[in-house]
């Protein structure tokens, strides 16, 4: 197997959020809750959650927001 490092970083930027967003919007439990992007995208907005990328390259493979 290829040893691949993940990085998890604080998201800074809208592309980010928006990548970030769509990752969540598109897995469980928010689909079956129906959680839709709009409202995904107002939780990554406030200041008051912080919001990580985990990175494999450059590329986002999962998300993470703390409350």
């Amino acid at each position: 197997m290829k040893d691949l490092k993940l990085n998890i970083v604080r998201v800074s930027t809208e592309t980010e959020k928006t990548e970030c967003a769509e990752i969540m919007a598109d897995s469980e439990p928010w689909t079956t809750l129906g959680i839709y992007m709009d409202h995904i995208m107002n939780i990554l907005k406030n200041p008051l959650h912080e919001v990580f990328a985990a990175y494999i390259k450059d590329e986002i493979v999962g998300t993470m927001v703390i409350h």
